[in-house]
């Protein structure tokens, strides 16, 4: 499982767009690799996905609170993103409401649309395909409370190390971060990784440089943490990238029965 998410992250995070794109791809190992039916693969992943989203959106929307009640970066104007990123987090926690209480809003839109293209083709597969997914998917939220909670309980814990980790890595270069600065710095980070751009490429560096001179402290360190952020993140995807390969690698050989073919 670390083998996958690491190889769906380094596709969502070398790729234009907001961290996403890696996600079939780890549906498609599920399936191919422990033969997990097509419709479980996608509910875990989705609900994974979710979950994940709901933790990341409800952080910038603490961040945000946070930058503009203490007042830290005046220059950045985040009060125009305070409104887009509460719709965010709406999106998510209104989509697990509607799944916690039995309905299934997606299998009903691809029904729909089913109806309406062609009855009976292949919008009505696509459309047996989504119902079964989101029926597990409500399945876990009505069915396993606990599991569902301690999911999204570990994905707020997962918020809790990145702190920890940024005061470290500040603390590393010489700073002593107050929890608020660490927060307004980190809200800075993580706005940068949702514009259409691989990782945040260029965000990432001048929002840090910008936050930090917003608090007082030398750009420099901005971009010098930002660069720290940049080689952890791109030790991941690049070990994710060799895991994937690997793995094609491994699963080419047990297709081709009675040749042997060298690993490197």
């Amino acid at each position: 499982m670390a083998r996958y998410r690491l190889a769906s992250f380094a596709v969502s995070y070398f790729t234009p767009g907001p961290q996403f794109g890696g996600e079939p791809l780890y549906v498609y190992w599920l399936r191919s690799h422990h033969q997990v039916p097509g419709s479980s693969a996608l509910a875990a992943v989705s609900m994974d996905k979710i979950i994940e989203l709901l933790a990341n959106f409800s952080f910038l929307v603490i961040g945000l609170g946070v930058v503009l009640w203490a007042r830290l970066l005046p220059g950045l104007h985040l009060q125009s993103v305070m409104p887009i990123t509460l719709a965010l987090v709406v999106l998510p926690a209104g989509y697990l409401a509607v799944l916690w209480g039995g309905r299934k809003p997606l299998a009903r839109l691809a029904r729909w649309s089913a109806l309406l293209r062609s009855p009976g083709g292949k919008a009505t597969r696509i459309f047996g395909f989504i119902q079964a997914a989101e029926g597990q998917m409500v399945d876990f939220c009505r069915q396993k409370p606990l599991a569902f909670g301690l999911t999204v309980l570990l994905a707020f814990v997962v918020w809790g190390v990145s702190i920890g980790e940024y005061w470290l890595s500040a603390r590393f270069l010489g700073l002593e971060l107050s929890a608020v600065q660490v927060i307004a710095a980190l809200t800075a980070a993580r706005l940068a990784f949702l514009l259409p751009m691989p990782g945040g490429l260029g965000a990432l560096e001048v929002g840090q440089a910008l936050a930090f001179q917003a608090m007082g402290f030398d750009p420099v360190y901005g971009l010098s943490i930002s660069l720290l952020i940049r080689a952890r993140d791109v030790t991941f995807g690049l070990t994710g990238l060799f895991l994937g390969a690997l793995a094609v690698r491994q699963q080419a050989i047990q297709a081709i029965p009675g040749e042997s073919i060298r690993i490197i």
